[in-house]
Order: structure tokens, then C-alpha cells, then sequence
């Protein structure tokens, strides 16, 4: 009788609980990253925050923080290769590298530039 009643509570109370566990609340995984990466020439912009999320403009400078967010982690602290979740427009047009100093980002997007683009550490 509860639950037919107030099933709709019970679904929301779900969906909560489902939004807070911790595979679902963003993270910088075992490697955390923190500062901004400028790319020389066109001006783009990626900053990283070391709770895992980071902002992204590839082809335009921006002021203050770019429009675009997105959420990294790394699945090994040696590992170079970023794990990225963007917003579904952006999803798998782009990796990033980072480089084993941690002063260079390097941006791979075929559909924009012809080439690995280099971003570095401001």
C-alpha cells in the first residue's frame, strides 16, 4: 500500500540516492591537476581543477572562465592519458596527453586542427 501510494516518492528518493553515490560525483581519480594551459598562437585556454573538473576554449581566447566544463581523471598516477567526460556535443571528437613534466597539455582534435595542438602551462 506505501509503495503504490507514494511510488513516485520512492522513485525520487532512488534517483537521489543514485545521483550521490560515488561512481557518479566527479573526481580527479588517483592524479590530481591543477593550473592553466595556454595555447601560444590561437589563444585557447584548458584549466584544470584538481577536483577533476576543467575548462575548456580550443580555438578562441577567453576571459575569465571559458563556457565549456568538463570532467577529467587519470586511472594510474603514471599514466599520461586523460580519462575525459564532456558534454555530448564534444564526446570523442578530442583527447588530451599530458606530458610527462606536467608543463605541456596536448590537444588532439582532427575535426578542428590539422595536427596535435600544444598548450602550455602558465
Amino acid at each position: 500500500m506505501f509503495l503504490r501510494n507514494n511510488g513516485r516518492s520512492c522513485f525520487a528518493i532512488l534517483c537521489v540516492l543514485l545521483m550521490v553515490s560515488p561512481g557518479c560525483i566527479p573526481h580527479a581519480g588517483v592524479r590530481q591537476l591543477s593550473g592553466t594551459y595556454v595555447h601560444p598562437e590561437s589563444g585557447g585556454v584548458i584549466i584544470f581543477r584538481p577536483n577533476g573538473e576543467f575548462y575548456y576554449s580550443f580555438s578562441t581566447p577567453s576571459q575569465g572562465l571559458p563556457q565549456n566544463i568538463g570532467y577529467y581523471h587519470f586511472t594510474d598516477s603514471g599514466n599520461t592519458e586523460f580519462s575525459l567526460q564532456v558534454r555530448s556535443a564534444h564526446s570523442g571528437l578530442f583527447s588530451l596527453r599530458l606530458s610527462a613534466s606536467g608543463n605541456r597539455v596536448f590537444l588532439n582534435y582532427p575535426a578542428l586542427f590539422s595536427g596535435e595542438q600544444i598548450y602550455e602551462k602558465q
